[in-house]
């Protein structure tokens, strides 16, 4: 059976190529999400949430931290929409430049209402 460190090892190993893959599939190199490597991430999450009063407190430190990674990643992906898992980026996609029509009247502004007076140059009716 593999040590905590090991496990922790693997983990970090695991998140940093599920980052990797989540680039290509949202940048439309993959076909399908990264599966396999969420399921083995979140065992061993599961694994030592769970048991962490078996950890030192320097593997507990660093399991709070690539879970906390993974929760990012997980928590990204989730909020991705359909749309831009589909869509490959592209500098064309900006909308085009507007056209102006030649004869179209330009907008006026509206008028400006005067500012008002300073105290001392304003007359009061007593």
């Amino acid at each position: 059976m593999a040590t905590i460190d090991e496990d922790l090892s693997a983990l970090e190993r695991d998140i940093r190529q599920l980052k990797i893959e989540y680039d290509m599939y949202f940048g439309g190199g993959r076909k399908r999400p990264p599966t396999e490597i969420e399921w083995r991430i979140e065992l061993i999450v599961k694994r030592y949430g769970e048991r962490g009063g078996d950890m030192k407190f320097g593997q507990r430190f660093r399991f709070g931290n690539l879970a906390q990674t993974y929760a990012k990643y997980k928590t990204f992906s989730a909020n991705a929409s359909p749309a831009a898992k589909k869509v490959k980026f592209n500098a064309t996609l900006a909308p085009p430049p507007r056209q102006s029509k030649p004869n179209a009247p330009s907008p006026s502004l509206p008028p400006q209402r005067p500012l008002p007076l300073p105290l001392d140059q304003r007359r009061f009716s007593a």
